[in-house]
């Protein structure tokens, strides 16, 4: 069997950062696969395990990265279903143009350093992240924090615009590229 399942948490909440986001990323997660397993009776079934797949779009991306930290610190998440164990396999991670660099100097067109900072408290907690203020998503994509998570996954799929004609998210941060290879 298979279900998807919206994530609508972030929804019109996408100010106050990525940590925020992932956090209700990794919450609403868990509730989603307890609510779907016992409302539909399957785990009295004795399911040996669920395979989950994170899949998201651009700011979507880095909530899911987080998410993925919180949620696979371990190779396999037990979440207790109507008193029963059930282990959770990470099975998929899929994002689609996510700016894995952070937008600072990763625009389609270059945009003076002070003008990122202003762009980045202009969008509040979420643009400084963004913008390379905090550090955080340097940390997401270098920290073993989030590294070791990401490689449970049996499959990483980045899709990044290859044509480079994304303003925010260009090819250089959504598909990892080094400047030298942009």
């Amino acid at each position: 069997m298979t279900f998807a399942a919206c994530a609508g948490c972030n929804e019109g909440r996408t100010f106050d950062g990525v940590r925020k986001g992932g956090e209700r990323l990794a919450s609403l997660t868990k509730e989603i696969i307890i609510t779907i397993l016992s409302q539909e009776g399957l785990i009295s079934q004795r399911l040996p395990a669920v395979h989950l797949t994170l899949v998201g779009n651009s700011l979507g991306g880095l909530y899911c990265r987080y998410a993925a930290s919180l949620l696979f610190s371990a190779p396999t998440l037990t979440l207790n279903v109507d008193d029963q164990p059930l282990s959770v396999f990470p099975s998929a991670f899929v994002t689609t143009a996510s700016p894995w660099l952070g937008i600072a100097s990763n625009t389609y067109l270059p945009i003076p350093r002070f003008a990122e900072k202003a762009v980045g408290l202009a969008l509040s907690t979420t643009g400084k992240d963004l913008c390379s203020m905090t550090g955080l998503v340097y940390e997401m994509a270098t920290g073993e924090r989030f590294l070791a998570p990401l490689s449970h996954f049996s499959r990483r799929i980045a899709v990044s615009n290859t044509f480079n004609t994304d303003f925010l998210v260009s090819q250089t941060t959504g598909a990892f590229l080094d400047k030298a290879n942009d």
